[in-house]
């Protein structure tokens, strides 16, 4: 989530971190699409541009800016997401202790 990993530019720029933000979604599903043994070969791109018109629909999940800047932390904080980049950041206390998520696992967002 840009605006944990990167709080002054999302600040600065919320449209491009939220473009950031749901380029990477969109990477993670189509990559799920892909990975699937559910979705045959053969329905695969169906399933792909299915979800980019989704992705291009302007009252399928839209949420508003200050819930975008809320999403982070309910996905656990810049911690969660790897921790601060290169130590520029100050280091983040949650409330409570960070549930690790498995390698590999993008938390099925």
């Amino acid at each position: 989530m840009a605006s944990a990993i990167a709080p002054e530019f999302s600040r600065r720029h919320p449209r491009a971190a939220l473009i950031f933000d749901n380029l990477h979604m969109m990477h993670d599903i189509i990559s799920d699409v892909l990975a699937s043994p559910v979705i045959p070969e053969g329905r695969k791109r169906e399933a792909i541009y299915q979800q980019l018109e989704e992705f291009r629909s302007p009252h399928t999940n839209v949420i508003s800016l200050e819930e975008w800047r809320e999403m982070a932390a309910h996905m656990g904080g810049v911690d969660a997401m790897g921790g601060p980049a290169v130590g520029l950041l100050a280091p983040v206390t949650p409330a409570r202790p960070a549930v690790p998520a498995p390698a590999g696992n993008h938390r099925h967002h």
